[in-house]
């Protein structure tokens, strides 16, 4: 497939963006998804670090979000509600028991994306949520561009434009195997740049922000998962292992996250310009029959989201921070940085 051009991918299109160290990544009209992420490990072995299905397909008939762009609000929002000074309160789908997850029915993983303009390193996709969809009071228009550096930096950069005040939270939603997805994530080292962590219930909202000082959570320092994901802390046996936000120290864009596989060698940083990271062992993966008919379950694969906190709409302190409308452009940007060591 020649990088910088569109080829037919079922309904969709697939787009390659590539560079000279033979990175190449491929990412789809539908959701805006990254459908495959080639790198070529220590041993000069090419491997895809991202799980995937076989074909378009299993995207659309897929839910566990792989590889998509997920918005307008990413997360949840306590039973799909929240309410705005000023404004009369909004009721949201509630797609997840009571709550409101990744935008329901006007999901933007659901949409098939325009191709505003391509290259052969980068390529920018372009949606919209017309008000009403899943209970969205105004529409909104989004942006997202994926652009591939010579020093193996995938930036994601992203813009939406709102018609009235709504909250917007845009995230990626690949999930990572270092190995390729023919083993499990449990051997690889991660560490997050994180002193504090969202405590949540048993339906994923946030009831506290503590510090992660010398418990389950304190990923700080490099920490080979198995040896977290083996312990039964009450924080993860309420979800079966991790799927909470972390509260990442700074602002503006810096380092959030670090994952590393000794088997290949592989290094991913992340870099992000956003409050927190929800780190994500794919605990409700099931029994997700994924590409090359691998059967993907918890631990096949670990997302590392970038966004505003969980219910952050219904936080009286930091609801401000994620509103948006015509007088404030939502932007974010996220960069995936790979490095073989």
């Amino acid at each position: 497939m020649q990088a910088g051009n569109c080829v037919a991918w079922g309904q969709y299109q697939l787009i390659r963006i590539s560079n000279s160290n033979n990175v190449m990544i491929d990412i789809a009209t539908l959701g805006a998804t990254i459908v495959n992420f080639y790198v070529t490990d220590k041993r000069g072995c090419e491997r895809n670090i991202v799980l995937g299905y076989d074909d378009a397909e299993g995207y659309v008939c897929g839910d566990k979000y792989i590889g998509a762009v997920v918005g307008p609000w990413a997360n949840r929002i306590e039973k799909g509600q929240y309410k705005i000074e000023g404004e009369q309160p909004c009721q949201l789908e509630q797609n997840e028991k009571t709550n409101h997850l990744h935008g329901g029915s006007a999901g933007v993983h659901t949409k098939a994306w325009q191709v505003k303009c391509v290259a052969q390193q980068g390529v920018t996709l372009t949606t919209r949520v017309e008000a009403g969809e899943a209970g969205y009071p105004y529409s909104i228009a989004i942006e997202v561009t994926y652009r591939l550096s010579e020093s193996n930096e995938l930036s994601i950069q992203y813009q939406a434009f709102c018609e009235g005040i709504v909250p917007i939270n845009l995230t990626q939603h690949s999930y990572f195997n270092l190995n390729g997805d023919r083993s499990d994530i449990t051997d690889h080292c991660l560490s997050l740049e994180a002193d504090e962590v969202l405590i949540v219930d048993a339906c994923g909202i946030p009831t506290a922000s503590v510090l992660v000082d010398k418990n389950i959570m304190d990923l700080r320092t490099p920490v080979r998962l198995d040896h977290v994901l083996d312990q039964h802390a009450p924080s993860l046996s309420k979800l079966d292992g991790y799927d909470h936000c972390f509260v990442i120290k700074g602002q503006g864009l810096r380092t959030a996250a670090w994952l590393f596989s000794s088997a290949t060698g592989i290094e991913l940083e992340m870099l992000t310009d956003q409050a927190g990271v929800q780190f994500y062992t794919g605990i409700h993966l099931g029994s997700t029959l994924g590409r090359h008919h691998q059967v993907y379950s918890k631990y096949s694969g670990l997302c590392l989201e970038a966004q505003h906190f969980p219910n952050q709409p219904n936080m009286a302190d930091k609801q401000l921070e994620c509103l948006y409308g015509p007088e404030r452009m939502y932007k974010q940007t996220t960069v995936y940085r790979v490095n073989v060591i």
